[in-house]
This record gives C-alpha cells, sequence and structure tokens, in this order.
C-alpha cells in the first residue's frame, strides 16, 4: 500500500494540464468551426509553402531551361503582367472556356435528364456518348477548323465537346437511381413528367450534378488550352507554346500555373454555391 503521507502524482493526459498549484485543468480545445477553419485554410497554405521550398532548393543546381526556381517563375509573372500580356491572353481564356463550359452545361443537362428518364432514348444516345468519351481531343482538330475555321466558334466548341460528357452522364446517374419512395411520392400526387422533373428528380440529383460539373471544369480547361495551342496561338495556351518553342520555361510555368490557379479558383466557388443554395448535400458530392 502507498504510503498516504506521499504526494500523489497527478498525470496530465492529453486533455488536461497541471497548475503550479499542483491542480489537473482542462486544456483548451478548438471549436468544431475553428478546427474546420485550421484544417480548411492553414493546412493547405502550410502545403504550398512547404512544396515552394522544396522545389527552390531542388531547382536551384539545376538549369533553369530544365526546372527554374519559383524566385524565377515569380519574375516571369511580374514580366508578363507588367507588359500586360497575361492579362490579354487570360481575358481570351476565360471567355473561350465560359462560353464552351456553360454550353456544355446547357446541353449536357438537359442530354442527361432524357437518358436518366428515358430508357430508349438511352439506347440512342449511349453510343454516341461513349464514342466521344474515349475520342482524344487533339483529334476532332482537323474537323473542327473545317467546321468552324480559325475563330473563337472553334476554339468554344471544342471546349464544349469536351466538357459536356461528364455533366450529361452524371446528371442522367442521378436521376436514374433515384428512391423508390420519391417515385412513389410523385405517383402520389399525379406529377406530370414536367414537374416530377422539376420538383423531384433534379434536386435529388443535385449531388451528382454537381460532381458532374467539376469534372467537366477540369476538361474545360484540357479543351481551352488544346484548341488555343492548336488553332490559334491564342491566350493561355498559346503564351504556353510560344514560350515552350523559345525555351522561356519561367515564362511556361507562368502560364500553365495561371491556368490551374483559374480552375482551382472556379472550383472553389463552385463549392460556395453548393454550400449557400445546397447546405443539405454537403459532403455528399465531389
Amino acid at each position: 500500500m502507498a504510503n498516504n503521507d506521499s504526494t500523489q502524482e497527478i498525470v496530465a493526459t492529453p486533455l488536461t494540464a497541471t497548475t503550479p498549484a499542483g491542480k489537473a485543468v482542462a486544456a483548451p480545445r478548438l471549436s468544431p468551426r475553428e478546427e474546420s477553419w485550421f484544417v480548411s485554410v492553414r493546412v493547405p497554405i502550410i502545403s504550398v509553402a512547404a512544396f515552394l521550398l522544396l522545389w527552390q532548393f531542388g531547382a536551384r543546381h539545376m538549369n533553369p531551361i530544365l526546372m527554374p526556381t519559383p524566385t524565377l517563375v515569380g519574375s516571369a509573372f511580374r514580366d508578363l503582367i507588367s507588359r500586360g500580356v497575361l492579362q490579354k491572353a487570360f481575358f481570351i481564356s476565360l471567355q473561350d472556356m465560359s462560353y464552351g463550359y456553360f454550353i456544355a452545361i446547357a446541353v449536357g443537362s438537359v442530354l442527361g435528364v432524357l437518358t436518366g428518364r428515358f430508357r430508349t432514348f438511352e439506347k440512342v444516345v449511349s453510343p454516341y456518348i461513349s464514342f466521344f468519351m474515349a475520342t482524344p481531343t487533339i483529334a476532332l482538330v482537323p474537323l473542327v477548323i473545317v467546321w468552324f475555321g480559325f475563330s473563337q466558334s472553334s476554339r468554344v466548341f471544342l471546349v464544349a465537346i469536351h466538357a459536356v460528357w461528364p455533366v450529361a452522364i452524371n446528371t442522367a446517374m442521378g436521376i436514374r437511381v433515384l428512391s423508390r419512395l420519391l417515385r412513389d411520392v410523385g405517383w402520389a400526387y399525379r406529377l406530370t413528367e414536367s414537374q416530377f422533373v422539376r420538383w423531384v428528380a433534379l434536386p435529388s440529383a443535385v449531388p451528382y450534378i454537381l460532381a458532374g460539373l467539376r469534372v467537366a471544369l477540369g476538361r474545360a480547361v484540357v479543351g481551352m488550352i488544346v484548341a488555343e495551342m492548336t488553332m490559334e496561338l491564342t491566350g493561355l495556351g498559346g503564351l504556353v507554346m510560344v514560350y515552350g518553342n523559345a525555351f522561356k520555361t519561367a515564362h511556361l510555368i507562368a502560364g500553365v500555373i495561371t491556368s490551374a490557379v483559374f480552375a482551382v479558383f472556379v472550383s472553389a466557388m463552385m463549392d460556395v454555391v453548393r454550400d449557400r443554395f445546397f447546405p443539405w448535400i454537403k459532403g455528399t458530392s465531389a
């Protein structure tokens, strides 16, 4: 038995701390909101900072043509911005991608609803969807040039044809997996086909649709770059091609980073829209 006169040792658990008087008190904990902010904001910043440090130390002994350091890429950004080259290329690419992306959303949503609701229509269009999903975008460039020439219309068409299929497939899947209970509710209220799609099917398919929009966004950026590199040397794709041919790798990487950051920004805005207008599906869509 332990001596009663001996001083009892207080062991601090991860959730407790000891005061100078020897009393155990609960350690402060982050609130759920603070913890969520730490994970969603500070952790990505720390990750990017660590990557840039590794890149700086790893590339400083390499040939700048092969791999420039982040400081050289930053200097290239300043040069492009000071001459107005990056802004001009960005707004051209923004127009190309925006037009093509919204056309893809409109066409893909209608196609997805029809495919999800009507089996016969699905059988008719399914081979074409599989064909275009498997066809490399670059293989369509000569045909698109024959159809539209060297114009913005050709670039917009290539963006749209590259981004429309994820929207159509995910919309159709979201409508097709509608629960039997919701179908019975529609029948009980004697909803017409258009009412059922608008009030039941589409709201239920929102997680699938948003996931499709996110995938389509990435494909739209790829289609935009391919169109601008192969059809006309314009926009961010043309900027990447011109500086790549000139072996100015820092300027090339600046164009690539601009394209990627733009896509990440739009994706983040989609998350904001989801959380603002569809809070009940947070965590269920990609």
